[in-house]
């Protein structure tokens, strides 16, 4: 005779998992059985009900090849287990104590060159991270999201803020150094030459003065 009887089928749910109670003769008490047409299920050993094997970790050592908790509980209980008074700085004081272990540095040295150059070698993944990191940029530091970005671009026309050439490549980010308040999208030249001259509207003028000065003098006749 089977541990388990069964009892009046529940009617099955919005996501094609039929769901059952059962008594379990051995525990002498009635469980939910969940079935999916098509995936295996197992039972799990903390809240008691019989899960299909995707809601499960693989878990080599186990003879099932899954864990014997399901994902619900295993997440619950990391929960409960984080939320103890003094997990948190016992665990930093291992991570520390762990990465400032030489053999550790070593190996994560060699790994990080290793993915780094594999990384490094996909165009796509190389394309993917510059867009992240462009991303990244513009939240994290201006405040920008794409949608403003191409907002701006186009109210410049897709042009240089001060030379008015037209972008051939990806624009720069012009903005306040001290207040990160931003300024416009300018072509490089013209960002590295504010740069250079120190973001200083004298220094500008004076620059624009000894040009000016300079043309004057190639206009004058030579005595």
């Amino acid at each position: 005779m089977s541990s388990a009887s069964r009892m009046p089928a529940a009617t099955a749910n919005g996501s094609g998992r039929d769901e059952r109670e059962v008594f379990d003769e051995r525990r002498c008490r009635t469980i939910v059985v969940i079935e999916h047409p098509s995936i295996p299920a197992k039972p799990c050993t903390k809240c008691e009900l019989v899960k299909p094997l995707d809601d499960f970790w693989r878990m080599r050592r186990h003879r099932t090849g899954y864990d014997s908790w399901c994902k619900a509980c295993r997440r619950a209980a990391r929960i409960e287990w984080e939320a103890r008074p003094g997990v948190q700085a016992r665990r930093r004081e291992y991570m520390k104590a762990y990465r400032s272990r030489s053999d550790v540095k070593d190996r994560q040295r060699v790994v990080a060159a290793d993915r780094y150059a594999k990384q490094r070698s996909d165009p796509e993944y190389v394309e993917w991270w510059n867009a992240r990191a462009r991303r990244y940029k513009l939240k994290a530091r201006l405040g920008l999201t794409e949608a403003e970005l191409t907002n701006l671009m186009q109210s410049q026309r897709g042009r240089c803020a001060i030379c008015r050439a037209p972008f051939t490549k990806a624009p720069n980010i012009d903005h306040d150094h001290k207040s990160n308040v931003l300024r416009g999208l300018l072509c490089n030249p013209c960002n590295t030459g504010i740069g250079l001259l120190g973001h200083s509207v004298p220094t500008l003028r004076a620059a624009i003065r000894y040009l000016q000065r300079a043309a004057l003098n190639r206009e004058l006749p030579t005595p």
